[in-house]
C-alpha cells in the first residue's frame, strides 16, 4: 500500500502457492490417487486409459528434508494441508548418442484451508526431529495413513 509517494504498508502473507518435484518413478496405484481418475484396461490387457476430463483430487502433501548444520543431521517434515495435481510432465529420448536420464515431473497448487478457531488461512505446518523415522510418523498421522502403514509392516514382517 503506498500513500504520500511512500510505501506505507506490506503484506506478505502466504496464502497458496505451486509445487513441483520430479520422481525416479510414480508407482501406478500412487499416481491414480494424486492425479485422479483413470480408466481401467479390459481384463488381460496390459493398458490403461488415462482419463483427464475430470480435476485432479484435492488431498494433503506431505515431504521430509534432510538439513545438517554443525555437522548434526535433522529431519524437517513439511505437510501441506490442501493440494491438488495435474498430469505428469513427461519427456522421452531414443537412441540418442549419449544417456539421457528422464525423470517425471509432477505439478500442483497449495491451497489455503481454514482449520483453525481464528479462521485463518493456514497453508502448511512444519515440524523437525532428530530422525527420519519420526519425521515419516509425523506426516503418516498427518496424513491419516499411519495405521495402515503400521499394519501393512506388521504384515510384510
Amino acid at each position: 500500500l503506498s500513500a504520500d509517494d511512500v510505501e506505507v504498508d506490506n503484506d506478505n502473507s502466504l496464502v497458496g502457492g505451486s509445487i513441483t518435484f520430479t520422481l525416479d518413478s510414480i508407482l501406478a496405484d500412487a499416481q491414480k490417487v494424486m492425479l485422479g481418475d483413470y480408466i481401467d484396461s479390459e481384463e488381460g490387457e496390459p493398458e490403461e486409459w488415462e482419463d483427464n476430463a475430470d480435476a485432479s483430487p484435492y488431498g494433503g502433501f506431505g515431504t521430509v528434508r534432510v538439513k545438517r548444520e554443525n555437522n548434526e543431521y535433522t529431519y524437517e517434515a513439511l505437510w501441506l494441508h490442501k493440494t491438488q495435481f495435474g498430469q505428469t510432465s513427461e519427456t522421452m529420448e531414443t537412441k540418442g548418442r549419449t544417456i539421457n536420464w528422464q525423470t517425471p515431473t509432477i505439478n500442483g497448487r497449495i491451497m489455503p484451508v481454514y482449520n483453525n478457531t481464528e479462521m485463518k488461512p493456514r497453508v502448511r505446518r512444519r515440524a523437525t526431529f532428530e530422525t527420519a523415522g519420526e519425521a515419516i510418523e509425523w506426516l503418516n498421522k498427518l496424513a491419516n495413513v499411519a495405521d495402515n502403514a503400521n499394519a501393512q509392516a506388521a504384515a510384510e514382517t
